[in-house]
């Protein structure tokens, strides 16, 4: 009597290992823009707190501060956190240099929120846009953008939608 032979054979095995590997494979970088990305809003969160400074700063001089000291704010090497090397604030805007831990694609580059503001109209709120997001219609953004990180991994609310639906 012929015995049957039960489970797998090396060839049915190597298959299986080439099949989750290629699964892996695709997977891995859609993952690892996730990871820089919530990196990048745990700096947004960051500047959150800071904003507040500026606005008051703004509300009671009718300017926006020229550094971190006129803002009553740390020096820029001592605004740090795990995702941040250094946060300038330059004319109302805050230049946030990243650091080696968000990840070495995005390493020393910089993403600067800016306040926008109604010209004219001081007790009108101010608003904040990031990176690359265009100043909207009827207001005027303060201080300079210089956002230097690659747009794939900065978050939607960070970038320009309509030039990039464009190209």
């Amino acid at each position: 009597m012929k015995q049957k032979n039960t489970g797998f054979t090396l060839m049915e095995l190597m298959i299986v290992i080439t099949i989750v590997g290629i699964l892996a494979s695709l997977a891995i970088p859609n993952y690892l823009g996730l990871v820089i990305e919530s990196r990048v809003i745990n700096v947004q969160k960051y500047v959150l707190n800071l904003q507040p400074e500026v606005e008051i700063f703004h509300k009671e001089f009718k300017r926006f501060p020229r550094d971190n000291s006129e803002a009553g704010l740390p020096p820029p090497n001592k605004l740090l956190s795990p995702e941040i090397s250094q946060t300038i604030l330059l004319n109302g805007a805050f230049h946030v240099t990243l650091n080696k831990q968000t990840h070495t694609a995005i390493q020393g580059k910089i993403i600067s929120f800016r306040p926008v503001y109604i010209k004219d109209y001081p007790s009108a709120p101010i608003s904040w846009i990031c990176g690359n997001t265009p100043v909207p219609e009827g207001m005027q953004a303060a201080g300079e953008n210089k956002t230097n990180a690659p747009l794939e991994y900065l978050p939607l609310s960070c970038r320009d939608i309509q030039a990039e639906a464009e190209e």
